[in-house]
């Protein structure tokens, strides 16, 4: 019986259309802008969606690249700073620098 002595009920922020919308419209976006920086060529998005889409597949690689997307343009944004590209072999300089490290400095 104690749920019939709650007198307000809080709704579910899913259960509102605006924001339904809004989210909606957020995540085509976003699977457009991940669509669009995985097959542009020599940038550091792209060489990393060829990189997941060999471990895990075309759709969930995309995916992956959403929020990557969405963090970079919330730093451009807060920070007012322009975006800097990587590059394409960012993810072979990365691996190249943490190998030298582990082999050197063991």
């Amino acid at each position: 019986m104690h749920h019939l002595a709650r007198a307000k009920r809080r709704s579910h922020w899913r259960s509102q259309p605006l924001r339904q919308v809004l989210f909606l419209v957020l995540f085509l976006v976003l699977c457009k802008m991940a669509h669009a920086a995985a097959h542009s060529n020599d940038t550091s998005l792209s060489a990393l969606s060829t990189a997941l889409r060999l471990g895990r597949g075309t759709k969930k690689a995309l995916v992956a690249l959403e929020p990557m997307i969405l963090v970079s343009a919330y730093h451009v944004v807060a920070e007012s700073v322009p975006y800097h590209e990587l590059g394409g072999n960012c993810i072979d300089e990365h691996e190249r620098r943490a190998w030298n490290v582990n082999v050197f400095h063991a």
